[in-house]
């Protein structure tokens, strides 16, 4: 015993001081890190009861199984069009597109009719996600006088009356910026030229 004699500490208290202190430091650490929040979904949020994707979690195979598809086109770059049967606006259906497998987009037609369930204004996405980032107005499907208002950090855009605050699409995407969004997904964006199609609702 006495060779081992060298490893007892000549002053206790302070060793086991320096115990205690390595314990509290790591419980400290354990907290931290069971504690520490997650970090902010790359998903959007659950918009509408219409609904039919979760943003880069839906696949391919899952569409093709549950939805009802009027349309499919290839688009390249591993991109897959889906143009959905829908009631509300055949003239521009609901739609999904997907990139490797996985969905990166969906447009989600809104109906008119104020009783209906799914029904909603601009006011409901102010209150839910504050002041818009981006609005672009013009659009070449609706008129001159819609615009479209880009959540580009929460992924979400919608193309809506500024006076009525009816809302006529809701369209879903990987959270990014408003350029991002309007270079792929801003096609009916129309600030200048001449409209192709006149569906303001009365």
């Amino acid at each position: 015993m006495d060779k081992f004699y060298f490893l007892i500490p000549k002053n206790k208290p302070v060793f086991i001081l320096i115990l205690v202190l390595l314990l509290i430091l790591i419980l400290i650490l354990l907290l931290i890190i069971f504690l520490k929040k997650p970090q902010e979904s790359l998903t959007p949020p659950k918009i509408s009861d219409l609904q039919k994707t979760i943003i880069g979690k839906t696949n391919s195979q899952e569409i093709e199984k549950n939805l009802i598809i009027k349309e499919k086109k290839e688009l390249g770059e591993g991109k897959v069009e889906y143009n959905l049967e829908t009631y509300i606006n055949p003239v521009r259906p609901d739609q999904v597109i997907v990139k490797d497998g996985q969905v990166i987009f969906e447009r989600i037609n809104i109906p008119e009719q104020t009783n209906h369930p799914s029904y909603v204004k601009l006011s409901y996405f102010k209150e839910r996600f504050g002041e818009v980032e981006s609005i672009k107005k013009g659009s070449k499907t609706y008129g001159p006088l819609i615009e479209t208002h880009i959540y580009s950090s929460k992924g979400v855009a919608l193309i809506a009356n500024p006076f009525t605050e009816e809302v006529y699409e809701i369209q879903l995407f990987k959270p990014s910026t408003a350029e991002k969004y309007i270079r792929e997904f801003g096609e009916d964006i129309n600030e200048s030229g001449p409209i192709k199609e006149d569906l303001i609702r009365e």
